[in-house]
């Protein structure tokens, strides 16, 4: 419930400016950045509430308040790759795809893998994205090894699941995207879910006695 000095302080921010509003809550750096100082998300972008009572992006109502509306289809790309910025010299309306492609992307910065592989040219299978052929090779000698030593062999066509479990003795429906699932470990997990639940009940009940006899 809103209290009468909310609703006072609510008709206050709607008489200020939306621009007046977002300037006292920003730090300008000496790189040019436009630090946001209010509330932020957990990926490191500004949060404000606008006077319609919802969130935005800070950086996103900045700019539009600077430099006019936000063509359709595009999205805001920050120049200074600083999320907590909202200084419109430093934001930039590209497509999606373009943001992206500008952005980080750990898998595609990454050059060489953990064994110091480099992941190009014939190093890298086809088809599959940056896998380390070199490592994939060095796996599959490891596991040939551990089936020669007397480990549980995995078929090449996927007949066992990675918990040893044959699919055909278990048969279950695929999940939602289509992918195989075994039906003695899903029995298992949903055993496993009963029995925390019901400890939690079980755990429920003794707080509700206790509070009762308290």
């Amino acid at each position: 419930m809103t209290t009468p000095k909310r609703q006072q302080d609510l008709i206050h921010s709607r008489r200020i400016p939306l621009l007046q509003r977002l300037m006292k809550r920003v730090s300008v750096q000496e790189n040019g950045c436009w630090t946001w100082t209010g509330k932020t998300r957990a990926d490191g972008y500004g949060s404000f509430k606008r006077n319609d009572e919802r969130y935005a992006l800070a950086h996103r109502l900045m700019y539009e308040e600077v430099i006019g509306a936000i063509p359709t289809g595009l999205v805001l790309d920050h120049l200074c790759r600083h999320p907590s910025c909202v200084n419109p010299a430093h934001l930039e309306a590209v497509t999606q795809r373009e943001n992206i492609l500008r952005g980080s992307n750990r898998l595609r910065d990454i050059t060489h893998c953990k064994r110091g592989h480099e992941l190009s040219g014939d190093n890298l299978l086809k088809g599959v994205g940056r896998i380390c052929k070199a490592c994939t090779t060095y796996r599959e000698k490891q596991r040939a090894e551990e089936i020669r030593n007397g480990a549980t062999p995995r078929t090449k066509n996927g007949e066992l699941c990675v918990n040893g479990h044959r699919y055909s003795d278990n048969p279950i429906a695929p999940s939602a995207n289509g992918c195989r699932r075994c039906g003695a470990c899903v029995k298992a997990a949903a055993a496993r879910m009963r029995h925390k639940y019901k400890e939690l009940r079980r755990h429920a009940k003794e707080c509700q006695t206790l509070a009762t006899e308290g």
